[in-house]
């Protein structure tokens, strides 16, 4: 009864052989009833059919193995198989929230057996054992138990000198990072290492990568206390754009109240609440939970150039307290004028780096002729035409082709969209003080369109609407680009765990070193995609001005929690926006990538999944859609997985919203340093938990021996054949990369 409510997927088994068929049917009987045994048999045959299947049937095999490698995979995540006669159907597991501790901890429990598979399967790598065993063996130097602290001198230190016994600080571990001076072990290797006792399997993404190590001075050979990784931000992450003031209705619900009359601000502070930012902050209430009155209050303060405030009532005494330095209806004005500005600048950029030369035309011309605008999407056609020809033709497949009239194509395409749809927005903004969008911003957002409603847009009958979510959309892109990054990674290694320390990692992220380290590492990083734009280098800004991370549990987590640094320190804080869909690749492993990937390369009439400039931001994302679509098998269904995960992020700068006046300084220069963010952990998290009962006894009984991967491991690693120490082969990690924004996101 109980899986009655849960999602069913229909699974078609479309096979050309009917023994292949027979053969589907048997893994779902198998799964269905639990029998591994049974199910590892069905798929072994098939493995070993396809290998020694002829030309003509390779292809019905290889679709008959992939299907199955899909059944094993969801089965191992969670799903339960379910056949009726020719019928096979798919229950997706239910992921709620849980009600009391009890219930938080089996969904815990749940979420790690969710991955485990994918997670042992990196352990079933000889290379990853060889790495392993080289770490904890090496030929020169010092084992990396040395980086591990030892759990009862940490608690005698603690227990002789408090919380001043730990001196986190950070230290990055790339490649070009040399190595560790107290093991003589690479750096980029001590994280990978430690990166294995995360519950979710480490995977190499494509983009920016800055590794980090927290280690502890305060301990000797300074032991590794956590990691951090700073990564390239999600293309699409709408609880994140709805904080950072990115989406069509945030937009909207500013200019709602930038566009209440300043004279209201005459009125006592219980006569405007009651009147109109009353009716403002009511609509806020019945929002998406994001567009909260508290968050536009927030933002509001930042774009009036306020200090920071909370609620509505705070905004309008501070508008009045400040009113000697500047009137509230100036204050209005010019911040309408700045958001106006940050709409308008992001687009004219984009258009004046454009460069038409290889097109045969000169950008002016494109501005000024309808003609241009037809060359250029009779170049594009015609670019895309041999790009299809050059990716289709298996026999004359050459990759060089295929990227150049792809590129070509992507170019001229872009080019031609940005004019149609910018044009009227151009024509508007003649004027130098946005007079024109100013008006339309007022008229576009006014409360009968009903802006407050999360699913609406701009006013869609009105000729600039397009042009400004345009804007909004630009301004987002050139913050993902380089402005914003996500962590990857973020938390403790033992024994520091019973110490709060994933609070400490999550509290160095917002310190100033990791800003200057990213600063340093991609400050002078040439735009890919830009600069193929423009036909010149093109160098974004590399000051960070906000962070976004994702739990790894939908409930009980903790380690954000009320995790901010002092007002003295600038008052940076983890703040809970949302919750994502439950929607990605993470139930699906390798294996059946690789499968899929073969299917894709036999099928001349999908597109070859390439992972470059213009094909979008995943390519594993990708591969899986296209070789699912080509199975027969529900796409969106089978990519949800539902396992939800608690979105958090930080604002370090408000100008990561459109519109806010510059700082004096970026972060990397005013915020507070990693030795400060340490200090302020130490006296508010450390200090009280060593003083609780039984934390330092954890701690002391720590056994570093009994901690290292190959004893917690050892199941997994024991299966593996040995390896000769003289032939080990330790696995690399591959490089990366530039972030690729989404293609509908932006000119650029």
């Amino acid at each position: 009864m109980t899986s009655l409510a849960r999602r069913a997927v229909y699974v078609p088994v479309q096979l050309g052989f009917p023994h292949l068929t027979r053969r589907i049917y048997a893994l779902a009987d198998a799964l269905e009833r639990g029998d591994e045994v049974a199910a590892r048999g069905a798929l072994d045959w098939l493995e070993e059919a396809t290998a020694e299947a002829p030309a003509r049937a390779l292809d019905e095999h290889l679709k008959a193995q992939t299907l199955a490698s899909i059944l094993r995979d969801l089965y191992e995540n969670g799903w339960e198989v379910s056949r009726e006669g020719n019928e096979l159907h798919v229950l997706a597991p239910r992921w709620g929230a849980a009600r009391s501790t009890d219930e938080a901890q089996r969904e815990k429990a749940r979420a790690r057996r969710s991955v485990e598979a994918r997670r042992s399967a990196q352990f079933a790598s000889p290379s990853v054992a060889a790495f392993i065993r080289s770490m904890e063996r090496p030929a020169r130097g010092q084992s990396v138990r040395a980086l591990i602290a030892d759990g009862e001198a940490l608690a005698a230190a603690l227990a002789a000198h408090g919380e001043g016994a730990v001196k986190p600080y950070l230290q990055l571990a790339r490649p070009a990072d040399g190595i560790d001076e107290h093991t003589g072990l690479r750096l980029q290797d001590c994280f990978r290492y430690f990166r294995y006792y995360w519950a979710f399997p480490a995977e190499n993404t494509p983009g920016r990568r800055l590794p980090m190590l927290i280690r502890d001075a305060g301990q000797p050979n300074h032991p590794v206390c956590g990691l951090l990784c700073l990564a390239s931000p999600l293309p699409q992450l709408g609880s994140r754009d709805a904080s950072f003031g990115w989406t069509p209705a945030w937009l909207e619900a500013v200019i709602a109240a930038l566009d209440i009359s300043p004279d209201a601000l005459e009125l006592g502070v219980n006569e405007a609440l009651r009147a109109p930012w009353g009716a403002l902050e009511e609509a806020l209430r019945r929002s998406e939970d994001t567009l909260t009155p508290r968050r536009i209050a927030w933002d509001l303060a930042a774009l009036l150039d306020l200090p920071r405030v909370e609620t509505f009532g705070a905004l309008i005494k501070r508008l009045r307290a400040e009113a000697h330095h500047a009137s509230p209806r100036a204050r209005f004005e010019a911040a309408t004028r700045r958001l106006a500005h940050a709409l308008v600048s992001p687009i004219e950029d984009a258009l004046n780096q454009l460069s038409f030369d290889e097109l045969g035309c000169a950008a002016q011309d494109v501005f000024a002729s309808p003609d241009a605008i037809d060359t250029l999407d009779a170049v594009s056609a015609r670019a895309e035409a041999a790009w299809d020809v050059a990716r289709g033709d298996r026999k004359r497949a050459d990759r060089t082709a295929v990227m150049f009239w792809r590129k070509r194509a992507r170019k001229a395409l872009l080019m031609a969209e940005a004019w149609w749809e910018l044009a009227p927005l151009r024509e508007a903004l003649a004027g130098d003080d946005h007079g024109a969008l100013i008006a339309t911003l007022r008229v576009s957002c006014s409360p009968r369109q009903h802006w407050w409603d999360a699913s609406s847009a701009l006013a869609p009958d009105h000729g600039l609407s397009l042009g400004l979510q345009r804007g909004l959309r630009e301004h987002k892109v050139n913050m993902i680009a380089s402005r914003i990054a996500d962590i990857s990674v973020c938390g403790a290694i033992e024994p520091y765990r019973a110490l709060l320390g994933g609070k400490l990692a999550a509290m160095l992220a917002l310190s100033s070193d990791m800003a200057v380290a990213y600063r340093e590492a991609y400050g002078e990083q040439v735009s890919d995609i830009q600069s193929k734009m423009a036909g010149e280098d093109i160098i974004r800004d590399a000051d960070l001005v906000g962070l976004v991370t994702t739990s790894f549990y939908s409930v009980g987590s903790a380690q954000y929690n009320r995790v901010s640094l002092p007002e003295a320190l600038g008052g940076a804080r983890w703040e809970r926006i949302g919750i994502s869909e439950g929607q990605g690749t993470m139930h699906f492993s390798r294996e059946t990538t690789s499968l899929i990937q073969r299917l894709l390369a036999r099928d001349g009439s999908k597109v070859t999944v390439m992972g470059t400039f213009g094909e979008g931001p995943s390519e594993r994302l990708r591969k899986l859609r296209e070789g699912l679509s080509l199975l027969g098998l529900p796409t969106s269904e089978l990519l949800t997985h539902g396992m939800s995960r608690i979105v958090y992020a930080a604002r370090l700068d408000d100008t990561c919203l459109p519109g806010t006046p510059p700082h004096a300084a970026p972060y990397a220069d005013a915020g507070p340093t990693g030795a400060q963010v340490a200090a302020a952990w130490r006296e508010r998290w450390l200090a009280s938990r060593i003083t609780r009962p039984g934390v330092l006894d954890e701690v002391r009984a720590f056994s570093r021996d009994a901690h290292l991967l190959s004893a917690r491991e050892a199941d997994a690693l024991a299966t593996l054949p040995a390896v000769d120490e003289a032939d080990e082969v330790v696995e690399r990690e591959a490089p990366t990369s530039s972030p690729r924004p989404d293609r509908q996101l932006s000119l650029l």
